[in-house]
């Protein structure tokens, strides 16, 4: 048995989303979204680089499919870079870091609010709050039992109990 009153603890619902919010929150700070488009930039630019070369090659004496296929090839390469343009711009929409900061505040705000609640739960006295709870509970039994009475004989609740005889009866019987 313990010593001491204490209030046993378990991992809470708010603990927990919190815990996931961070976990979440470190997952998109480790994506580098700026270096991903700059990488898929570069390797795009090494293909059109590439498909210059085989062009000027058609020129040397390649076949006329192969300048089909260069032309088809260019014309892929110039969509894949209007596609990474539009995801670089939707990126930037994003405003991944702006959330990723806003989410990180929230975390934080809510930490502290979960510190602060933690110290007043652990500052409440439990046996006081039992005390006060019993005589919360008797007091509630006394008007529980006031209204029974109340119920069942509302004019000697109201009034009292039956007046005294009147003087001159008492003498009489006497």
């Amino acid at each position: 048995e313990p010593k001491f009153w204490y209030v046993p603890s378990a991992p809470s619902q708010l603990g927990r989303l919190l815990a996931a919010v961070d976990r979440t929150l470190s997952n998109l700070a480790k994506v580098d979204t700026a270096g991903l488009t700059d990488k898929l930039g570069h390797a795009l630019q090494s293909a059109d680089v590439l498909l210059q070369r085989l062009s000027e090659a058609d020129v040397k004496g390649i076949t006329g499919n192969a300048s089909r296929v260069l032309e088809n090839a260019s014309g892929t390469v110039g969509e894949i870079k209007g596609l990474v343009s539009d995801a670089r711009d939707d990126l930037r929409k994003m405003q991944l870091d702006a959330v990723g900061q806003d989410a990180g505040k929230l975390v934080k705000n809510l930490d502290a609010r979960l510190t602060v609640l933690m110290e007043m739960l652990s500052a409440i006295d439990v046996r006081s709050l039992n005390d006060t709870l019993a005589g919360t509970r008797d007091a509630a039994r006394s008007l529980n039992e006031a209204l029974e009475e109340l119920k069942r004989y509302p004019s000697g609740f109201l009034f009292g109990g039956a007046p005294p005889p009147a003087g001159a009866l008492q003498k009489e019987k006497k």
